[in-house]
């Protein structure tokens, strides 16, 4: 009995790994993939940790994320700043999830910028997946607001970029944020490095890892009969998130946190311009799953009457909504990635175009 069961255990080592290589030969995209151990965050400090990265793969994309050693997502260096230069805080939207530094809207402001006005200006990328507004402010405030610039473009994600009541005077009051091992400066024990390591090396190469990932993370028979529902990144967090801008207490809250953002970057000598990024359901025409409930995702007013709020207050505030909106019923062709949310490289490229159209007159 005992030799059986030992032969058993060796049988299914060995095809384990006879399904890794297989995977690996003939199906790489499957390969799995963990953004967070690819991109380690510092958040004690508002960035990622200096001269990290790596590959970042999923069936949907792959591409190679390279942080410098001021711990952001650039080919320039904060020395490298000048008094034109232009700062962009957000996510992973800001960040480039999904494309090259190259494709990234924030790369191609500046270029379209030379094209529309002759003047010549480096854009900072401090995107940071995973955080929201509190961080961009703080990591501003901590890191960014003595270093020289003209312009602040705050890009205001509609997938998951809200605040609460309290986060507005947690903003701008005094730095509390908690010192993690990860951030705090300290050596961590070497049980702790290797099991990060075995972890990481497993969680972005593992083939059968991967595959589970991608029938959890799309929508399809499968994963809604072992989850309960096609996760689908942009469904899953349309489905927690929609009504939150239609409460008109939350509304106000956040208009009031981008006046007041606006405000201290104005009292810096900074111009200060909001974006607005739809969710892809408010762009393209999709159905989700919830629950087993078909329902087809209808665009929200919502994030409309934010912008007009801003506006209303004199913040310069853009809502790329209706023109990618237009784009996509003429030309019928994605601008986000379909499972994951974030822009392709389509979609950043148009979002490039009308944000230098607005922001141009900062440098007429």
């Amino acid at each position: 009995m005992k030799v059986r069961a030992n032969f058993t255990k060796v049988f299914l080592l060995l095809s384990v790994i006879i399904l890794e290589l297989i995977g690996h030969v003939f199906f790489p995209q499957f390969l799995a993939d963990d953004f967070y151990n690819t991109l380690q965050r510092d958040f004690a400090n508002y960035r990622h940790f200096p001269n990290s990265g790596g590959r970042h793969r999923t069936w949907e994309f792959d591409y190679h994320i390279e942080i410098n050693e001021d711990g952001y997502r650039d080919d320039i260096r904060l020395a490298e700043l000048g008094p034109d230069d232009i700062i962009f805080l957000g996510d992973g939207i800001t960040l480039g999830y999904g494309v090259d530094l190259s494709n990234s809207f924030v790369k191609i402001v500046p270029k379209l910028l030379v094209e529309k006005t002759g003047i010549r200006v480096n854009s900072l990328n401090t995107g940071m997946a995973g955080v929201g507004p509190l961080n961009y402010v703080r990591g501003y405030r901590k890191n960014l607001v003595k270093k020289p610039h003209r312009l602040v473009v705050f890009d205001y994600f509609a997938m998951n970029d809200f605040v609460g009541a309290g986060d507005i005077d947690h903003a701008f009051g005094p730095d509390t944020a908690s010192k993690s091992k990860t951030g705090s400066g300290q050596t961590e024990p070497l049980w702790v490095t290797v099991r990060y390591q075995i972890l990481s090396f497993f969680s972005q190469n593992s083939f059968i890892y991967g595959v589970f990932r991608t029938i959890k993370n799309t929508d399809n028979f499968v994963s809604r009969s072992l989850f309960g529902f096609g996760i689908g990144h942009d469904i899953y967090s349309h489905s927690r998130t929609k009504d939150r801008l239609a409460d008109p207490e939350m509304l106000a809250v956040n208009c009031n946190f981008i006046e007041r953002t606006a405000r201290f970057v104005a009292g810096n000598g900074n111009d200060f311009v909001f974006v607005l990024f739809p969710r892809r359901d408010q762009v393209e025409d999709i159905k989700g799953f919830w629950h087993g409930q078909n329902d087809v995702l209808k665009p929200s007013d919502s994030i409309s009457n934010l912008v007009e709020c801003i506006k209303r207050k004199g913040v310069l505030a853009i809502n790329l909504t209706p023109e990618l909106r237009e784009n996509f019923l003429a030309l019928n062709e994605p601008l986000y990635f379909p499972y994951d949310g974030h822009l392709n490289v389509h979609g950043n490229r148009l979002a490039a175009e009308i944000i230098a159209e607005h922001i141009s007159r900062f440098y007429r």
